[in-house]
């Protein structure tokens, strides 16, 4: 890494006002490093072995973990999931009956996101989880479109717990971990504390300056989000798929698996994945299992970045330049990965960079006013006045779990596990639903009954078809 690129990804770092970063890349079998920043945006300066959360990253390794219990004959990759967990059903019968591993590894399998019903159900262990699988309806036809989909990196979780014998993080830790040396990557949420104090902590960007946010639990869907990693390990990570499975001489999945891991399965269309635009320079995008693949400047790249409440990351590799590279960032929601992404990208393809951080702070606010102007047709007058009382109760849903409601300030204040939000007057019958991370909101109402609500309805994701309905039980 030279010095201009290193100085380029500093410029970005304090455009994007983040509070670290730490960028490792590998270039034809040589390994470099840059740290900036601090772990809390203040004090205690990040290095190379300073732990990250990698959240969605963490697909790619138990995507590798399905991929070796298929070389090695315990499952087929088109073979229904039900073949080998009878007991998981889904929504829809035929969905049970065909969705297949590849299925489940590509974002097809037609569920929406579902992610508020992970949020919701943060204290669920992963079988519980995948027996509400059950009770979550989908958007589309199975194999339709891609639509990204933590769950079912829950779901391949729990085949490879069923299909090895073992928990998930036991035959990640023997099979990819131990082997590639990866002492500084861990396998379950804050399990890094046991290790030393060198982690970072969860900011959000508000009002100019780094804060601390509540972090998420992902370990109700094991390996869909759960493992953290520093600099030097997930770069070992990403240089184990650019060697196809092998590194230095330490084989982790045979090469006919990369074949399947990194080969394109299910086409994104603008729009599939994010309303943020992909750059001209992508000609292509697709996934394959556990990696996003698109052709970038005429090159095969190969990534998957992840987000978490307060942290991002990214690792992928560019096979026809044999190199590889990894970024993490702890800041929610922060383009800093991508922005970083294209820099690396451009000076190693040796070409002219495009300004990135203008490209993707203008297609987000292009995002933010178009949504700003959406959501504020769903708010009321803030000064109307509602009898909340009739509202107040707990109601329920098989898969997003209880809700209780009870009166707050011109609101009613909502509580499903540990996480609150506000319903607020919206329009017409209307309340809008808000949360500290997203004051936007979504639309919600109750549904009358002879003794008061009987249902609290409410678009929790967007590309649901249905509103998912609690009823009411207290």
């Amino acid at each position: 890494m030279d010095e201009e690129l290193k100085r380029q990804l500093e410029r970005v770092g304090e455009a994007l006002t983040l509070p670290s970063f730490n960028v490792g890349i590998s270039y034809q079998g040589k390994r470099s490093f840059h740290s900036f920043g601090f772990r809390d945006g203040i004090k205690d300066a990040v290095d190379s072995k300073t732990i990250y959360p990698l959240a969605s990253a963490s697909k790619a390794f138990i995507a590798a973990s399905v991929l070796m219990l298929a070389s090695e004959g315990l499952c087929e990759l088109d073979k229904p999931v039900h073949d080998y967990l009878p007991e998981i059903e889904f929504y829809v019968p035929y969905m049970t009956e065909q969705i297949t591993i590849r299925d489940i590894l590509s974002h097809r399998t037609g569920l929406p996101r579902h992610d508020v019903q992970m949020i919701l159900q943060g204290d669920v262990s992963l079988s519980e989880m995948m027996y509400l699988l059950r009770f979550l309806p989908p958007a589309y036809k199975l194999r339709e479109r891609f639509h990204y989909q933590n769950h079912m990196f829950g779901l391949a979780t729990y085949l490879v717990e069923e299909l090895s014998g073992k928990p998930w993080q036991a035959f990640v830790q023997e099979r990819i971990l131990s082997p590639l040396k990866m002492k500084r990557t861990t396998t379950g949420f804050h399990d890094y504390y046991q290790i030393d104090d060198n982690y970072v902590a969860p900011l959000v960007l508000k009002e100019g300056k780094n804060v601390p946010i509540p972090e998420m639990n992902p370990d109700n869907l094991g390996c869909c989000g759960s493992i953290s990693a520093s600099i030097e390990d997930l770069l070992t990570w990403g240089e184990v798929n650019l060697g196809q499975g092998t590194l230095r001489g330490v084989s982790i999945y045979p090469q006919d698996c990369a074949v399947e891991l990194h080969k394109p399965t299910t086409p994104i269309r603008a729009g599939d994945l994010t309303p943020m635009p992909n750059p001209d320079e992508v000609s292509s995008f697709d996934y394959g299992l556990g990696w996003f693949i698109e052709t970038y400047r005429d090159h095969k790249l190969v990534q998957h970045g992840g987000t978490l409440f307060g942290y991002k990351s990214l690792v992928g590799f560019m096979p026809d330049l044999d190199l590889a590279f990894a970024i993490l960032i702890n800041q929610n929601s922060t383009l800093g990965c991508e922005v970083m992404e294209r820099y690396i990208l451009d000076a190693y393809l040796k070409v002219e960079p495009n300004d990135w951080v203008d490209f993707y702070q203008s297609a987000q606010q292009v995002l933010k006013d178009k949504k700003a102007k959406t959501q504020k047709k769903l708010f009321g007058d803030p000064k109307t006045k509602v009898d909340y009382s009739c509202y107040v109760g707990v109601y329920q849903h098989p898969a997003y779990g209880q809700i209780s409601f009870e009166v707050g300030e011109n609101c009613l204040v909502g509580t499903a596990g540990t996480a609150k939000f506000q319903l607020v007057p919206g329009k017409a019958d209307q309340f809008v639903l808000t949360t500290a991370m997203d004051p936007t909101g979504s639309p919600c109402h109750f549904i009358e009954g002879e003794k008061g609500a009987a249902v609290f309805s409410a678009k929790l994701d967007e590309d649901c078809p249905q509103n998912i309905e609690f009823v009411r039980v207290e």
